[in-house]
């Protein structure tokens, strides 16, 4: 067999086409004659003699070339060996395993047999040396010719056994042409939907605009990626980076409009509240702190004055020094006089809520979740602020897309690549 062209190789309909000069021979007692040189026949005598009943198995369409005449050829040696050579069209059916597309590789086998002599009278070998020899300047389109190479084997069938010849043609995708249509160019929508986090919330036309456009993008990309392949039921390479890159530009939609629903005036003030509660608690603690070193430091000097009070001739005087002891500080400060200042309770809380119903009567019940309200509302309680989000999204978007690709890409280039070995040892 010898192989001067291929292609085109279709995923959509699973089928490959190759162009060969296929070559049969045997021998023939019957025909042997004495001379020195063969007799060439051309394709009228071919009704004259025996020849195989060879078929291709998996073929989808075949066709002789006819023009200017019938590109066939046998030849007859003196000792009764019969050569014959035809040239031929074949478009074969080629069962494609594309779930590491674009990162696969392919076996198309193009199987032969007789169809009507059985291994009693008819058994197929190739030759020893050079059984298939495919022309080095074959170029493909989208693969790459990795090897090619021959098997045999035995098939059943109800009336008998038949010989099959397989030539196995191994086939690498070039994967330049989707890095340069698909992957950069998804890549680059998602790296362009993170623009909108650099974008004041409050220019909505703008960030709305940018975000919808990305999905949008996106979906049209999705769409063409799968137009050339049929429908399958598995998920592909390809697939999964684009629903990568899909999810990634959706969620940054999805982000602004979180962050402007939880900018409306009633979240704005929920969240000053509690920052005042947060404010006033450090503040109480610190004021607590204070007291009780106040309270320490009397009675260690309480403790010094008592000790010099056995010295009659400064007892008197020592009394009349003696400073307030920490009840009556924890009396005074009650009253409102202490390290707070006048009028200060020492209820935060209470603060708080006086202020609350002075200002704004129905801020507290309206805008401050409770433990019996709903999730949305309890977020603001527990400290959600929308407005770091887009902060925090500048820096986990690409970080988290990163480390994706890292993931991605050896894993189908190193760890996941489909050796020749692998490929000779599927089935079929």
């Amino acid at each position: 067999m010898y192989v001067y062209s291929m292609g085109p190789i279709t995923e959509a309909n699973m089928e490959y086409t190759v162009d060969m000069y296929f070559r049969q021979q045997w021998r023939d007692s019957r025909l042997t004659y004495s001379g020195i040189d063969g007799l060439a026949l051309n394709a009228e005598t071919l009704a004259s003699f025996w020849v195989p009943d060879i078929y291709f198995i998996n073929e989808k369409s075949a066709k002789y070339h006819t023009i200017l005449y019938k590109n066939s050829l046998l030849r007859i040696n003196p000792d009764g060996t019969m050569l014959f050579s035809t040239r031929l069209t074949v478009t074969a059916s080629c069962n494609m395993d594309l779930s590491h597309f674009p990162f696969d590789k392919q076996r198309c086998s193009l199987e032969m047999e007789s169809y009507a002599y059985s291994t009693k009278d008819v058994y197929f070998r190739w030759i020893d040396s050079g059984p298939i020899y495919t022309d080095p300047d074959i170029s493909l389109p989208q693969f790459k010719i990795l090897e090619s190479d021959t098997r045999s084997k035995i098939s059943q069938y109800y009336v008998g056994n038949y010989s099959i010849i397989v030539a196995d043609f191994f086939l690498g995708r070039d994967i330049t042409y989707y890095v340069i249509q698909t992957y950069i160019p998804s890549s680059m929508i998602t790296c362009l939907s993170w623009l909108s986090f650099w974008i004041n919330r409050n220019a909505v036309p703008a960030r709305v605009a940018l975000g919808i456009t990305t999905v949008l993008t996106m979906t049209t990309l999705v769409g063409n990626a799968g137009n050339s392949l049929p429908k399958l039921s598995y998920v592909k390479a390809i697939d999964l980076f684009l629903g990568m890159c899909y999810l990634f530009v959706f969620a940054a939609l999805l982000e602004y409009v979180l962050v402007i629903y939880y900018d409306q005036p009633r979240y704005q003030k929920a969240r000053g509240l509690m920052k005042e509660i947060q404010e006033q608690a450090t503040a109480s603690k610190e004021d607590a702190a204070h007291e009780n070193q106040v309270a320490i430091d009397i009675e260690d000097e309480e403790d010094k004055r008592t000790s010099n009070s056995r010295s009659a001739r400064n007892g008197s005087a020592n009394k009349n020094l003696r400073p307030p002891s920490t009840q009556q500080i924890s009396q005074r400060a009650g009253k409102g006089v202490g390290p707070t200042g006048p009028g200060n309770s020492r209820d935060d809380y209470g603060i708080i809520e006086g202020k609350v119903s002075k200002e704004e009567p129905d801020c507290m019940e309206e805008t401050i979740c409770s433990y019996t309200e709903s999730i949305r509302e309890k977020l603001c309680v527990f400290g959600f602020n929308p407005y770091s989000i887009d902060r925090t999204s500048r820096i986990a978007f690409p970080l988290i897309f990163t480390v994706i690709n890292l993931i991605y890409w050896p894993y189908y280039l190193v760890f996941d690549n489909i050796t020749i070995e692998e490929l000779r040892n599927l089935p079929g």
